[in-house]
């Protein structure tokens, strides 16, 4: 058959409709039934379903082979691999554990879906049914490649040809068998034709793995003559499983080949630095535990166009699609040409997740990896982390601090990642990081910075192309978008079924709908109720149906209050006995350090650390940041059965799940928006883990209401959209001076607004209410005094004249997201918005002085704030020298200074900008508490004292020292020096007095108490002697004065300092003895031979996996880069490596 037969016949099977919806009635029956067997009053589904599956998948999987053979088309072979990979699976996932062809079923399911790109959902097959393998080496061997365990296979290809070898003598006499040229000749035994096949076989995979290692693309070519003639040898003597592995490994290594590092990254001959750092990367890919070797389809287009730094980059994929492996591609890029990056995140946890992901990328490269920690500014020693790291990592306020204060810093700067880079709107934070990413695109030198925005939830039409226009400048381009995902989703709602006094749940699947009658069985827990019979316990109940069947489950709550709702329902539940909800310890040190951080700052009774004795992470944004970032950090390095999230962590971190639950789909009465359900969805399904992520919304009483929201929200009627905040910001002001005139002409407006006296006062609303107006005097106010602040920061410190000033901004605004927007609408419209801020900055420069713009600019405080609390201020600089005198002291008094900064930050609650909205009861000695290292939360409300500590203490009062610090250095007298404001700032920032525990808490130590504990020992005058003697003291020996725990630490803290610092050097261990299993090592000096360890003890092996010698030595080789071994005329062995100054290769034992 020719191509076009071909696609035509698998056009025919990929119908929807295709015998009766085969496929669908197959995924329908596999949501629902457990070993084979359905719950009952489930659909009825017909008893040779499963044959009809199996029929299907090969003949569909034969259609996708020949579709290779003949070039036939590339998109509809893909989904016949991937239908043909379903229809295997749903027979065996979930069906009869005795049925005898399981096994291989699954290996060409996994293999189907390996060639249909999605290599991580055949990892999570084979990986789900290791437990299956047997004895047959070919299936194992190619189970080993599938799952990327390139080391174990590694190993066991030479073990497996001893045993081969050892078989195949007993039929022929080895000298004998070494003349044999043409197996076609020998038919009296099929087991030595077979144990032939399967030697060479292995011959192949180690082929293959050698090209993995040097990249030669040739070796490919001699892996598929190899191939050709096992499957051509197997078919004529009907060695039917054999035909297919053969047959399959053939296509997959070739197409396994084009998806790998090496293809769709070139080397460049002109590019010896690049040429460097690639195979650098690649190795360090290929050494890990599952070897990293290829990129998904979502990734491909953008790894293509991330070694192509003369253009900015917008990548716009789903949760898990392989966003960061694409940034990590422009940071190796960058790197190559000696430039540093910056990885911008909008959350300090997504900075420390990031600092941990790219830590683990680029570290064996030599590169080191820094997150800029902690308040607005750069502090001393963050300064030193700035020049002495290569890839930085913060939030957009330490990027905003770099560009207006220290702006030759940024000239280092050749790659800008931004993460999270939807991340535009009306709110405050918002709107300074769009004019912030303006900034950058204005400055002079942005040719020779590279932008990289990367997002999972960027819309589709007008709104991304204008957000493409933008970033993309002045280079045009498109985004990278793919809806392409690793796992499948399945969303399903749970209800009430009165008649059999359960919850069912419905499934939604095409037009088949599996659904479990009784998923939630009702049980009476009293006389007159029972369970679950509200919300909060059909939740949970859900959840520990999940757990108990090995699954885990995210609980997402859109509100923070229900979480805390959920955690204290746990406790009652446990202990009522209504459900067992003690999921047990979790085995990690993480887990260990998050539960001992939660008993040192909320105690041991709070809901949240009863709810983590019993294994269920509770998170939101109003517990300690020090908890979080523990708890962040046990989710990211393990396995957690049960979470329950409020959007803080669910939206922030890479937080994966096989189910996620909604316990609600409304937010204060309003349906969560689409962009929201869209990034929390993307957490169900964990790559390499799980098949398909399962959606759910529990409703509890089968609303109507409810029902059709949320299948509005799987449907994505509720379309995004993506818009400037600044645009938003100017169309509030003018929607409300329309109303106020009552006037729709658009010229009428202009000319009211532009060419008239007009001073912006509050445009008054006829019949508004008295709380009304003062709400829209508020947001009046609030809206004036961002426009402004923008304006001041988009103009930046020059000096303009007023006459030029409308003329300025409008050039610095030409090729904005702001203007790109309004070029939409009618010309008269577009002269209204820019009329409007060119009228709003002009204003600005008639009222206000250069001086107080300047301070605006370097502080982002209001002018309210810089114009009306200059005698409050002052006040200020006199504590402010009151606590530097008190520091020179050498008796200096925690007490007087605990005092000072109590008293500082009163004064600088009394204006308005920085003050809480309410105070915690007793406020004045929880900021003693906290500044002393002590536990602050020592009332019952503790979201009240948290909320206190971290908005207002750790970030506003920050951001008042910064624009003090400001403030007085533009100022005649400088008896203040820049470190006390510096040192004022940080310890509101950490909640540590003593010099020494905050340096320890700058360099990553988590307890403030064991901060303060360790200090009493130390004596540093600065963080640089501090880290010098961390890393060069025996910590073991502090011991009995530190105490173990601490010791610990410290320990910990050394290695995470100088992890990232020291690069890999030159060794060499030459006169090796070594015992050779061959008659002339020499013969072997020219060919490619490898070191392996198998059971503790070092082999060579030569290019076709034959042991031809061991060490004396056992080398551990994962510590090992080897350049070249070399055996000497006296069949020694030098071996020539690279590994860390610090490493010990030799193994003992």
């Amino acid at each position: 058959m020719n191509n076009e037969s071909i696609d035509q016949l698998i056009e025919q099977h990929l119908e929807p409709g295709y015998r009766g919806r085969l496929l669908d009635r197959g995924l329908s029956r596999s949501m629902i039934w457990h070993d084979g067997l359905l719950p009952e009053n489930a659909p009825h589904y017909s008893e040779d379903l499963s044959y009809d599956l199996l029929s299907y998948g090969y003949s569909l999987l034969s259609l996708a082979i020949k579709s290779i053979e003949t070039n036939g088309n590339l998109d509809l072979r893909l989904k016949a691999f991937e239908k043909a990979a379903t229809a295997l699976m749903v027979v065996v996932n979930g069906g009869d554990k005795n049925y005898t062809q399981r096994a291989f079923h699954i290996l060409l399911s996994a293999s189907a879906y390996h060639l249909a790109h999605y290599s991580a959902k055949a990892y999570s097959l084979l990986k789900k049914y290791e437990y299956l393998s047997n004895s047959n080496i070919l299936e194992n061997a190619l189970r080993l490649l599938i799952t990327r365990n390139l080391k174990k296979l590694n190993q066991s290809i030479p073990i497996w040809k001893i045993e081969i070898k050892k078989k195949l003598d007993e039929f022929v006499d080895i000298e004998s068998r070494s003349t044999i040229e043409e197996l076609d000749d020998i038919s009296a035994n099929f087991n030595f034709i077979n144990l032939v096949l399967t030697e060479r076989y292995l011959e192949v995979l180690y082929d293959f793995l050698n090209a993995l290692e040097t990249g030669d693309a040739r070796i490919i070519d001699r892996i598929e003559e190899n191939l050709v003639k096992n499957i051509s040898i197997s078919l004529e003597y009907n060695f039917l499983e054999e035909w297919w592995i053969f047959r399959i490994t053939k296509y997959l290594l070739r197409d396994l080949w084009y998806q790998t590092y090496h293809y769709i990254l070139p080397k460049n001959n002109d590019d010896v630095n690049w040429n460097h750092f690639r195979l650098k990367f690649i190795k360090n890919l290929l050494k890990k535990k599952n070897a990293e070797i290829d990129l998904w389809p979502s990734q491909i287009e953008g790894a293509k166009r991330a070694i192509n730094d003369s253009e900015n980059l917008i990548i716009s994929l789903p949760t898990s699609a392989g966003k960061t492996r694409i940034a990590e591609l422009c940071i190796l890029r960058a790197l190559s040409q000696s430039k540093k990056v910056m990885f911008i995140t909008p959350l300090r946890a997504l900075s420390v997740q990031t600092e941990m992901t790219l830590s683990s990328t680029f570290s064996n490269l030599g590169i080191k990896v820094s997150s800029l920690y902690g308040g607005l500014g750069l502090y001393g020693f963050q300064k030193n982390q700035f020049e002495d790291s290569n890839i930085l990592i913060g939030t957009p306020e330490k990027l905003e601090f770099v560009l207006k204060n220290d702006p030759e810093l940024l000239q280092e700067i050749g790659l800008v990642i931004l993460d999270e880079g939807h991340m535009l709107g009306l709110g405050e934070r918002e709107i300074k990081f769009e004019t912030l990413v303006q900034n950058l695109l204005n400055r002079p030198d942005a040719y020779s910075r590279r932008i990289v925005c990367l997002s999972a939830i960027l819309p589709s039409g007008t709104d991304l192309d204008d957000f493409v226009d933008w970033l993309g400048y002045p280079s045009e381009g498109k985004a990278i978008t793919s809806e392409w995902r690793p796992t499948d989703l399945r969303f399903g709602e749970i209800y009430i079924n009165n008649d059999l006094n359960s919850y069912r749940l419905d499934f939604t699947l095409g037009t088949h709908n599996p659904f479990i009658p009784i998923f939630i069985q009702k049980k009476s827990v009293s006389s007159r109720s029972q369970f679950p019979n509200k919300i909060q316990d059909l939740s949970l109940s859900i959840a520990h149906k999940y757990v108990n069947d090995g699954q885990s489950i995210l609980i997402y709550c859109p509100e923070k209050k229900s979480v805390n709702i959920l955690a204290k329902r746990i406790i009652d539940i446990n202990r009522q006995g209504h459900l067992c909800l003690d999921l047990g310890e979790i085995k990690s040190d993480f887990y260990t350090a998050a539960l001992n951080q939660g008993k040192e700052l909320l105690g041991p009774t709070h809901p949240v650390i009863l709810c983590l004795t019993l294994g269920i992470i509770i998170h939101h944004g109003s517990l300690p940041k020090e908890y979080r970032t523990a708890v962040e950090l046990l989710l990211k390095n393990t396995r957690v059965n049960l979470i329950i999230s409020s959007p803080t962590l669910a939206q922030g971190l890479n937080l994966q799940a096989n189910v996620v639950l909604f316990y609600s789909i409304y937010r204060f009465g309003r349906p969560i928006p689409a962009s929201e359900f869209r990034n929390v969805i993307g957490r169900a399904g964990r790559s390499f883990v799980d098949l398909q992520g399962i959606v759910l919304f529990p409703n509890c009483k089968n609303e109507r209401k409810k029902t059709a929201q949320w299948n509005s929200l799987i449907l994505n009627k509720d379309n995004m959209s993506l818009n400037s905040g600044l645009g938003m910001l100017v169309l509030e002001l003018i929607n409300r001076v329309t109303i106020s005139l009552g006037e729709e002409n658009i010229h009428e407006i202009y000319e009211y607004i532009i060419n008239s006296n007009y001073i912006f006062d509050f445009p008054e609303v006829h019949n508004e209410s008295e709380d009304e107006i003062v709400k829209a005097q508020q947001q009046w106010k609030k809206y004036l005094g961002l426009l402004d602040c923008s304006i001041i920061n988009l103009i930046g410190i020059e000096d303009i004249a007023i006459e030029e000033i409308a003329e300025y901004i409008d050039v610095l605004l030409r090729n904005s997201f702001f203007y790109k927007q309004i070029s939409r609408l009618s010309s008269s419209e577009q002269l209204l918005f820019k009329g409007l801020i060119e009228k709003r900055a002009e204003y600005l420069w008639n009222t206000t002085t250069i001086e107080s713009r300047q301070q605006v600019y370097f502080s982002g405080v209001s002018l309210e704030t810089i114009n009306d609390s200059q005698g409050v201020i002052e006040n200020i600089f006199s504590l402010i020298g009151e606590v530097q005198i008190e520091l020179t002291l050498d008796d200096s008094n925690n007490k007087i200074i605990s005092s000072l900064l109590i008293q500082i930050a009163e004064n600088i609650f009394y204006i308005h900008e920085f003050s809480p909205k309410s105070f915690p009861e007793n406020w004045k000695n929880i900021l003693d508490d906290w500044l002393n290292g002590r536990n602050y939360l020592i009332i019952d409300n503790t979201d009240i004292v948290i909320d206190f500590i971290e908005k207002y203490v750790a970030y506003n009062l920050i951001w008042a020292i910064e624009f003090f610090k400001i403030r007085y250095n533009r100022g005649v007298d400088n008896n203040i020096e820049q470190n006390t404001f510096d040192y004022i700032s940080q310890v509101f920032d950490y909640g540590c007095l003593n010099k020494n525990a905050l340096f320890l808490m700058q360099l990553g130590l988590k307890s403030r108490k064991q901060a303060y504990e360790i200090a009493e020992y130390l004596n540093f005058s600065d963080i640089g002697s501090l880290v010098k003697w961390l890393k060069q003291t025996n910590l073991h020996r502090n011991i009995n004065i530190l105490g173990e725990k601490n010791t610990k630490s410290l320990i910990d803290l050394s290695m995470g300092i100088g992890r990232d610092q020291i690069d890999l050097i030159s060794k060499c261990l030459d006169d090796l003895i070594v015992t050779w299993s061959i008659d002339d090592p020499l013969d072997y000096i020219f060919t490619n031979i490898k070191l392996v360890n198998i059971d503790k003890t070092t082999y060579i092996l030569s290019s076709t996996a034959e042991i031809i010698g061991k060490l004396q030595l056992h080398l551990n080789l994962d510590l090992m880069d080897i350049i070249h071994l070399y055996i000497q005329e006296n069949h020694k062995l030098d071996i020539f490596f690279q590994c860390l100054e610090y490493d010990d290769v030799v193994m003992i034992g």
